[in-house]
């Protein structure tokens, strides 16, 4: 026999309802989606400058996903971030270049800024050349600590190593990372630089006067 559970209704009546029946939409009531990461809200937000440092201080936000599979790669991509922040979002979570939206999208798919989808794709070519060449796809670390385990271990094997096309392919991956983070570190020493020019040439008009 079904068993039956006593609800008060908002005009005083009580009503019969199966208690399995109510039990069911009780927990169904109670869930609530996951809220999103700083991180990315500030992406949907487009404060671009707050998302730069909120990745570099928290990488691991970048892997979160929106119910429709939206990552924050796809929301800087389609909101025109700047190439900086979006590679910074790329290094956090490099999963997320090959994710697919639910329109079946990939952040290359969606880029609107040329300079950024070309980016990506040079990536994404990089990541599946080095995946066809082996069938494996570990990250960067795991490939640049298998060369600095096996110089631990025997230089014999260290050259076996360095001649794998996956572990070349991370690698150059790597160094393509760092070598744009060494052009913005300069980009900004000439900036500086040329304030501090001006600043002497203001001062040493003053002291002229």
């Amino acid at each position: 026999m079904q068993s039956l559970s006593l609800f008060s209704h908002r005009s005083g009546r009580l009503l019969v309802l199966p208690r399995g029946r109510f039990a069911i939409r009780s927990r169904a009531s109670s869930y609530y989606p996951q809220p999103p990461p700083p991180l990315f809200d500030l992406c949907v937000r487009r404060a671009y400058g707050e998302a730069l440092e909120r990745v570099r201080a928290h990488p691991h936000e970048a892997r979160f996903k929106h119910p429709r599979n939206w990552t924050a790669l796809h929301c800087c991509v389609e909101h025109v971030a700047p190439l900086k922040l979006v590679k910074a979002i790329y290094e956090a979570n490099p999963q997320s270049l090959t994710t697919t939206d639910w329109q079946g999208l990939t952040p290359q798919d969606a880029a609107v800024d040329l300079e950024t989808k070309e980016f990506l794709r040079q990536q994404t070519e990089l990541h599946q050349t080095a995946k066809n060449d082996t069938g494996n796809s570990t990250t960067i670390e795991e490939a640049t600590g298998a060369i600095s385990e096996q110089g631990t271990s025997s230089t014999g094997t260290i050259y076996d190593k360095a001649n794998d096309p996956m572990l070349l392919g991370k690698v150059l991956v790597h160094a393509n990372s760092l070598s744009d983070k060494i052009s913005e570190l300069n980009e900004t020493t000439r900036a500086l630089q040329n304030e501090v020019d001006a600043l002497k040439a203001t001062l040493k008009g003053m002291g002229a006067k």
